[in-house]
């Protein structure tokens, strides 16, 4: 299977075109080959031995080890809490890139074990109500009545478009990975309910859909206990949702699904910032970023605002640009060998320090907005952004560095092992 779909001789031509005019720094870290070949995804070919401070570390044992840790994990559970959302999704998507590295059925037997209990919590089936007394396939969210700082106000339930994003994704991948590959026809059962459900549960937020020009984004309903109903939901979440109607999109191939694809993506085109070679963009947009006044009317719950106007940090910022290349492989909006270097850029200049500490935004700036070198213990969810290792290179040494000697790992964790084994098979010549 390949990473990136391009890798047409003239796609090599306009990248080296492209490149030459952003900056010449990014020629000296071209790989040999097109970017169709370097990022190729060959689970069978040979690879060379990882660096010195990896070499002796057994990923897939590594891996297994971690699983076994971890029990069941979060199957069990609701969504109230943001369980599944958070930590059970982390954990299916663990398990489908350990199958795309090995291709051994063991980790898709460990997916549906997994994935069955996490739709027998979904509302429709435990029947419970959100806050207008609506049941549906999807997984309610709440605060605790007392929490300090609420989100989602008085204890009441809601569905929330990150949340659902994030468990549904999974669920369409799965199916995506049966449905292109043959071998796999004896899962193809499963992969009916599972897209189906998938496509059921982003149905949930039909309503809370704008658009705008060519773009789109979602908004946190307004009316909802949301604090800031009425609002688009930031870049990470709306992304989120934009990865999960791509995989929905590749199983069914609805048109609706690749419109509101196309719309995010060029949504977020639009605000994205070129600082030399590499992209930077913010947490939020319209009213997020610049806020809003009582006279404007756009929250009921949160009735004027200053904005959030802070840069994007690298755990949220994983997500877009984990989107961005699945759309570049389905040659969606960023379609250009150059997109995907300007976001490495970002990664190798802006995230990763010499020092081997991870910087909080995507600007370059650390937690405290100065030049602070404290290495943070989530710095090792930098691998969420391990599809770009082989542009990146950086990147893997770096990840593995913190990775290896762990004995335990959260939901999290457990991805970033899932993609250190993924890269290890990938690496290049």
């Amino acid at each position: 299977m390949l990473l990136f779909s391009s890798g047409k001789l003239k796609r090599w031509l306009s990248l080296l075109m492209s490149i030459l005019m952003v900056n010449t720094v990014l020629i000296t870290s071209l790989p040999s080959k097109s970017l169709e070949a370097a990022l190729e995804n060959d689970p069978g070919s040979s690879v060379p031995e990882n660096s010195m401070a990896c070499e002796i570390v057994d990923f897939r044992a590594l891996f297994d080890q971690l699983d076994r840790k971890g029990g069941e994990w979060y199957r069990n559970s609701n969504n109230e809490a943001g369980y599944l959302a958070f930590r059970e999704a982390y954990v299916l998507q663990a398990y489908l890139l350990m199958y795309e590295t090995y291709r051994d059925t063991f980790y898709l037997e460990k997916f549906i074990e997994h994935a069955d209990s996490v739709l027998k919590q979904r509302d429709s089936v435990r029947g419970v109500t959100d806050y207008r007394g609506w049941s549906l396939p999807a997984w309610r969210r709440t605060n605790e009545p007392g929490d300090p700082n609420p989100l989602i106000l008085d204890g009441r339930y809601t569905y929330l478009v990150v949340e659902t994003a994030s468990i549904a994704y999974p669920f369409a991948w799965f199916a995506q990975l049966v449905k292109d590959d043959p071998e796999l026809c004896n899962y193809e059962r499963k992969a009916d309910i599972y897209v189906r459900a998938a496509a059921d549960a982003v149905a949930v937020h039909d309503d809370e859909w704008r658009e705008s020009g060519e773009g789109g984004c979602y908004i946190f309903r307004k009316g909802s206990p949301y604090w800031c109903d009425g609002v688009g939901v930031p870049f990470n979440q709306n992304l989120g949702m934009a990865r999960t109607l791509l995989k929905i999109w590749q199983v069914t191939g609805e048109e609706k699904y690749l419109d509101r694809i196309t719309r995010i993506a060029r949504h977020f085109q639009e605000h994205l910032t070129l600082a030399a070679d590499r992209y930077v963009w913010n947490y939020w947009y319209g009213h997020g970023y610049h806020g809003w006044s009582v006279e404007q009317q756009v929250s009921e719950n949160t009735p004027s605002y200053g904005g959030y106007k802070k840069y994007e940090d690298f755990r949220h910022g994983a997500v877009a640009a984990d989107f961005v290349v699945l759309a570049y492989q389905a040659g969606i909006a960023f379609t250009e060998d150059v997109h995907i270097y300007r976001f490495a850029r970002t990664l190798e200049n802006n995230l990763i320090r010499d020092d081997g500490g991870i910087n909080e935004f995507v600007s370059g700036l650390s937690a405290d907005g100065g030049s602070n070198t404290k290495k943070g213990n989530d710095r090792i969810l930098i691998g969420l952004w391990m599809r770009y290792h082989r542009v990146a290179p950086s990147l893997f040494d770096n990840t593995c560095q913190q990775v290896a000697g762990l004995t335990t790992v959260g939901a999290p964790g457990l991805l970033v092992v899932a993609y250190l084994n993924w890269a290890s098979k990938n690496r290049i010549p």
